[in-house]
């Protein structure tokens, strides 16, 4: 009766010693890297040179090229925009250029940004010096619910 953990140690030894063996038999051979010369002033660099890029197209204060732009389609306010400037100097160059030709509406001192309205797209087109940023104003409606009960049919999650 003692000789059973005798025969099992031994199995195991066994059974080990052929894991092992079979495990470096079954792996791949490590293949030796040869070294690529190196030219002696260093690796050779490829530059591209593009060609100079197209100059801007005219845009609309919509962000829309100027030809056959339509502001009022997209759901936007007419005659509205808000212009984020670069920094604080050219916000207030393009307040003293404005005069009566654009309304602010508002101003965001802290983000270099205004609220402007106007009659003549045209007239607002001219006042930017096309460093600004000229975005749309969407009017949000968001519904109120009826009530704060689940709907009919509802399944609880």
């Amino acid at each position: 009766m003692r000789r059973r953990p005798l025969y099992l140690a031994l199995g195991f030894v066994v059974t080990a010693m052929f894991g092992y063996w079979l495990a470096r038999t079954a792996a791949p051979v490590p293949e030796a890297r040869v070294k690529t010369p190196v030219p002696e002033n260093g690796p050779v660099r490829r530059v591209i040179v593009d060609d100079e890029p197209p100059p801007p197209k005219p845009r609309h204060p919509c962000g829309k090229p100027a030809a056959g732009h339509r502001c009022g389609i997209a759901g936007a306010l007419p005659g509205q925009r808000v212009l984020a400037f670069k920094d604080r100097a050219a916000l207030e160059d393009f307040l003293k250029r404005a005069g009566d030709k654009v309304r602010i509406m508002g101003r965001l001192d802290a983000l270099n940004a205004l609220r402007v309205g106007f009659l003549n797209a045209d007239d607002l087109t001219a006042l930017l010096s096309g460093d600004e940023e000229a975005s749309l104003i969407y009017p949000v409606d968001a519904p109120s619910p009826v009530d704060a009960s689940a709907q009919a049919g509802a399944v609880p999650l």
